[in-house]
């Protein structure tokens, strides 16, 4: 799946897996967290990583920038990272 897939999906997924963590880009915080925190909170072993969704997508930009200087030499391509959106204090 490429995208933000959105709580729906992703609790679907979830529901019909043997799996014990979901890596995702983002979620929607109202809905993918508090099913696992529910799972959680019925015994489940069930986690959740978020990458975020800037920082799942960076890499990617930074790939296709190389593919699309091969394919249309004669455009000025330039990737500028966007880095972590977020600091911690």
């Amino acid at each position: 799946m490429v995208g933000a897939a959105g709580g729906t999906w992703q609790i679907g997924f979830m529901g019909g897996q043997e799996m014990d963590v979901l890596v995702t880009g983002e979620i929607h915080e109202w809905e993918t967290c508090e099913y696992v925190r529910d799972a959680i909170a019925q015994g489940r072993k069930l986690a959740l990583i978020v990458i975020g969704h800037a920082n799942s997508e960076e890499p990617g930009m930074a790939y296709l920038v190389e593919w699309l200087r091969k394919r249309v030499p004669d455009v000025p391509i330039t990737h500028i990272p966007v880095g972590d959106p977020f600091a911690f204090i």
